[in-house]
């Protein structure tokens, strides 16, 4: 049972790093081409 809950909890926090991967380059992506607009403006 032990080495089942290990592997749930693995499987939990790999989804949660992937998830907030996501949203990171999300945001940074957005970020990026907010700058750019900006750029392309002046």
């Amino acid at each position: 049972m032990a080495s089942e809950e290990n592997s749930l909890q693995f499987a939990l926090m790999g989804i949660t790093w992937i998830v907030s991967i996501i949203f990171l380059s999300k945001g940074i992506l957005k970020f990026i081409k907010q700058n750019v607009r900006n750029k392309n403006r002046t």
